[in-house]
């Protein structure tokens, strides 16, 4: 039963981390989007 226990734990950890990680790479995704157009914008009033 401890082992069942322990393995559901892990299992949780690592969907938790998957989570996270997916997360961050949306971040990641808007935060380049974002200086994509910030450097349009420089470049529209030079």
């Amino acid at each position: 039963m401890i082992t069942l226990k322990n393995e559901i734990r892990e299992e949780a950890v690592i969907a938790i981390l998957e989570y996270r990680k997916t997360e961050a790479y949306q971040i990641v995704d808007i935060v380049s989007y974002l200086a994509s157009e910030v450097t349009y914008l420089e470049q529209e009033i030079i």
